[in-house]
């Protein structure tokens, strides 16, 4: 196994304990929902799918996800060992997390549309010796990654949803791997400050970092004061697995109790269907998605009404998103957080409308936030500055400890790059950016790696990358570049070289910008604020031409 960083185990400000202060439970969260299974085991969980649709309960998952647990024993894991998972939201996809959380292994959800580049980079990065991957999703063949990932020796051995004829030996069906239970598994002896999840999350850097969930920063989260009480709470899962919203959405409803529906692509009609047909009370997205539902609400007259928190993030949240949402019912509510510390703040449904339209709420019970300037020194209540977090939902660190040594400071607060304050009323207020990331309908884009892989392409001198405004995905990839003398560089060649160098697609530019030359500070460094404000300004010239 790869040597990881120690462990982060953080506390309050206060140097208590997240145990002393009540935060903290003393068991794991696999035996915290065999606990829950008596009470809660009859909720119905439905994946909606058009390739794998199934329906079961949450006490038939977990019978299935101890046997997955006794056949990854089978095949030679052991506690502790890390397991990836690329799959959509599919009931083998659920299982296999539960699995991990039964029998003591780490899980590590990856995002669908990444390739064999980025997976295997995190595969090597935490450890990890097996993979559990569709073979086929959407338009999407995963043969060649899985072959690429297996010749590189990134995966020891690959369990595929799909079947796997033509496949390496070191890969084995579903069905086939599965079949090797005998028996379930025993709960894994694993203890609640153990590492449980390792979700990786793109920033600053080119490469992503693994931020460790333990079984109790996670699991403070699934029962965190996100949402606000409900006499009934049924829930509608839209975002992938492989990102944090898609885990917490995928494991909530052990921890809570309730019916989950399921989406394993996006697809507004099918999401507000099912809304309107099962009286669907809560879920979470990215305005992406909220718009596009009360596009569809409106043409298709469906009602929404019972959607009493629908909790936007992941990226800039405009005021009309939220009050457009109204119109059709949906209540929504903004939140502030990240993969590192996902909750940080929410706004409730009783909060004013003009406070869930403009803030990110109040923050969760037991975080606390510092603002600070510059030099890192405290600022004074009310006025912006760099945003350091701390609370129980916070990660125990990165997979490597040159990273924690940038972002953690005294192993009790974490650096978001995010520039704030807190209102006059408590409510968090979100002013600035200093991570140099495009939140891309949620995903974050790293801006250094889309402008090292522009500057391998013989025609490009130099690249800046910063995000430019738009109303659907909220931000889009702008890459400013300029060129080698007598070159010529145009959209579809970024696309013909993004693809080349096997980088997902949301991270080609989507606007390019042949400039003479960079606006620099007296120092040299490239001014990407003015870029920012040209691309701004050109884009608004050419929405009101």
């Amino acid at each position: 196994m790869t040597s990881q960083a120690p462990l982060i185990l953080h506390r309050s400000p206060s140097g208590a304990s997240w145990y002393d202060l009540g935060y903290y439970k003393a068991d794991t969260l696999g035996r915290r929902i065999e606990e829950n299974m008596p009470r809660w085991g009859g909720h119905k969980l439905e994946f909606n799918s058009a390739t794998k649709p199934s329906r079961t309960t949450l006490a038939e998952a977990w019978e299935k996800a101890k046997r997955v647990a006794a056949s990854l024993l089978a095949i030679g894991m052991k506690p502790g060992d890390r397991f990836a998972v690329q799959a959509p939201c599919w009931e083998e996809c659920l299982v296999s997390y539960l699995a991990g959380l039964h029998g003591g292994f780490v899980i590590v959800p990856v995002v669908g549309i990444l390739g064999a580049k980025e997976v295997g980079y995190m595969m090597r990065n935490c450890g990890a010796r097996v993979l559990i991957c569709a073979r086929a999703f959407r338009n999407r063949d995963y043969t060649a990654a899985i072959q690429e990932l297996v010749a590189d020796g990134s995966a020891e051995r690959v369990v595929v949803i799909g079947g796997c004829e033509g496949l390496p030996d070191a890969c084995e069906s579903w069905e086939t791997f599965v079949a090797r239970a005998s028996a379930p598994a025993p709960a894994g002896p694993n203890r609640p400050d153990d590492v449980a999840l390792i979700l990786y999350t793109s920033g600053t850097t080119a490469d992503p970092k693994g931020a460790r969930h333990t079984h109790n920063t996670l699991g403070f989260e699934l029962v965190a004061d996100t949402y606000a009480p409900e006499p009934v709470s049924i829930g509608l899962g839209i975002m992938p697995p492989g990102h944090t919203a898609g885990t917490l959405m995928f494991l909530r409803p052990f921890f809570g109790g309730e019916d989950c529906y399921f989406l394993d692509e996006w697809n507004a009609e099918a999401a507000c269907r099912l809304i309107d047909k099962h009286k669907i009370t809560r879920s979470s997205a990215t305005p992406f998605h909220l718009v596009q539902m009360t596009e569809v609400a409106e043409r298709l007259k469906l009602d929404l009404s019972s959607m009493k928190t629908f909790i936007v993030g992941a990226t800039n949240v405009t005021p009309e998103v939220v009050e457009n949402g109204l119109k059709y019912g949906i209540v929504s509510c903004r939140c502030y957080g990240s993969t590192e510390h996902p909750t940080v703040s929410a706004s409730k449904t009783f909060d004013p409308p003009h406070k869930r339209a403009f803030t990110d709420g109040k923050l969760l019970m037991g975080v606390t936030l510092r603002f600070v300037d510059d030099d890192g020194k405290d600022l004074p209540p009310g006025v912006e500055g760099e945003i350091l977090s701390n609370g129980p939902d916070l990660c125990a660190g990165y997979t490597d400890a040159a990273r924690n040594a940038e972002t953690f400071i005294d192993d009790v607060w974490y650096r978001t790059g995010d520039v704030g304050r807190i209102d006059e009323d408590g409510f968090l207020v979100i002013t600035d950016r200093k991570k140099d990331i495009v939140i891309r309908g949620g995903e974050n884009i790293s801006s250094r790696e889309v402008e090292e892989a522009l500057c391998r392409h013989p025609a490009v001198y130099e690249a800046a990358v910063v995000p430019y405004p738009d109303p659907l995905m909220q931000e889009r990839v702008c890459a400013f570049i300029t060129l080698t003398p007598q070159a010529t560089f145009s959209l579809d060649d970024a696309r013909a070289h993004f693809s080349a160098l096997g980088l997902a697609k949301q991270k080609t530019p989507e606007r390019l910008e042949v400039i003479a030359e960079m606006p620099r500070t007296p120092i040299g460094k490239i001014k990407k604020s003015d870029l920012k404000t040209l691309i701004r300004r050109k884009v608004a010239e050419e929405t009101a031409a």
